[in-house]
């Protein structure tokens, strides 16, 4: 497992080298990926070329206790308009006939988040016109989880990063690679500037 993880972060740091070394146009492949949100409105991730996305992967029981590294990092980088979050959920923990429950619960807390996060901002005397929201996905059929080769039974979560040009950078699994992604993601919103 190690030796993977090894590979996985050698084979990225190579490709940003060489994404970094050239001006040509990759060849890498762009992934391809229109589905809907939570909320049932589109999501093309070809709306967000131009900015670097951050798919996070996770699942309810992780959902539920929160991550404190998540929601610093998503508060930091709140009015970054080169970087988009997007939360996948597995169906892991839900059963079938609980999924609409999930989603309305899920719906629910956002909103509330999200209003708090707005207070908190005009508090500081920011416009929160200018946060960028993170995107929520369910991937009951696991074809998202496929398409970033994501493994659905990883208990915490999983990061994939896609560059400005929507060709993925990296592929970050679990809580002991989190800082890894970060310097991945900062690196390349410093190849931006």
């Amino acid at each position: 497992m190690r030796t993977r993880q090894i590979k996985i972060l050698c084979t990225a740091c190579f490709v940003f080298l060489a994404f970094m070394g050239s001006s040509e146009p990759s060849s890498e492949p762009t992934l391809e990926l229109v589905t809907k949100d939570i909320y049932n409105r589109p999501f093309d991730l070809n709306d967000y070329r131009g900015r670097i996305v951050v798919l996070y992967f996770t699942n309810k029981n992780y959902a539920s206790q929160r991550s404190p590294k998540y929601s610093s990092q998503a508060a930091y980088y709140a009015f970054d308009k080169n970087l988009q979050f997007v939360l996948i959920f597995s169906p892991k923990g839900i059963p079938k006939i609980g999924r609409g429950t999930f989603r309305k619960k899920l719906t629910a807390r956002i909103k509330q988040e999200e209003q708090k996060f707005k207070e908190h901002v005009e508090q500081e005397g920011k416009d929160p016109s200018g946060i960028i929201f993170s995107r929520y996905l369910t991937d009951w059929g696991l074809s998202i989880h496929k398409l970033f080769t994501i493994n659905s039974n990883e208990e915490k979560f999983s990061i994939a990063i896609l560059d400005q040009d929507g060709i993925l950078r990296g592929h970050f699994p679990g809580e002991k690679n989190y800082d890894k992604a970060v310097q991945l993601v900062e690196e390349l919103l410093k190849s931006m500037n």
